[in-house]
């Protein structure tokens, strides 16, 4: 097994937003998948996004930072469009917070909080700050470029490829993400 410690991964991402003064957090996440609709097309009941909020627990706990009063979590409304005015309302809402930082499941995510931010005048990297996951081609499209969360998918591939042709069995192998710093933190 090749594992991405994504414990690490939400716990690495909300300390650097703390360290950046940022004490108001918002999670921006991947709408849930109704089960019928999960089952039917074979998707994967996987919750990394639950990995992810223990750190992110955690790292609230090591700061001395209330998790229950200062973390809220937004679900993206990509599978059901009708629900997409509720995500921008409670974005919106997010963003007029003091000392606000965003993590977002995915850097294209990011995209919605960058324009939300703009719709009410807020500069990302200086008003909010801004963190992405997996590193994609977002993180250098977006202006300021986005701070993302790296997996490390070159090392898994790698790591993949080794264990097909070696023929790997037993092993498990714990992948430590990085983060990559730019201009939206």
């Amino acid at each position: 097994n090749i594992l991405v410690d994504y414990e690490k991964l939400g716990y690495q991402a909300i300390s650097h937003l703390f360290e950046t003064g940022r004490t108001k957090i918002t999670m921006l996440t991947y709408d849930q998948i109704d089960e019928i609709y999960r089952r039917r097309y074979g998707i994967a009941d996987v919750e990394y996004d639950s990995q992810i909020i223990d750190g992110i627990e955690k790292a609230f706990a090591d700061f001395g930072i209330d998790f229950t009063e200062n973390f809220s979590l937004i679900y993206d409304a990509t599978i059901n469009p009708e629900l997409e005015p509720d995500c921008l309302n409670q974005l919106k809402s997010a963003l007029n917070q003091e000392n606000v930082g965003v993590f977002c499941l995915g850097d294209n995510r990011a995209v919605k909080v960058y324009q939300v931010a703009e719709e009410l005048g807020l500069q990302v990297g200086k008003d909010l700050s801004v963190i992405g996951m997996f590193n994609t081609s977002w993180a250098g499209i977006l202006s300021p470029s986005l701070t993302s969360m790296s997996i490390n998918e070159s090392l898994i591939g790698k790591l993949t490829a080794e264990a097909v042709m070696e023929g790997w069995t037993g092993r498990e192998v714990i992948i430590i993400p990085e983060l990559i710093i730019r201009d939206s933190t």
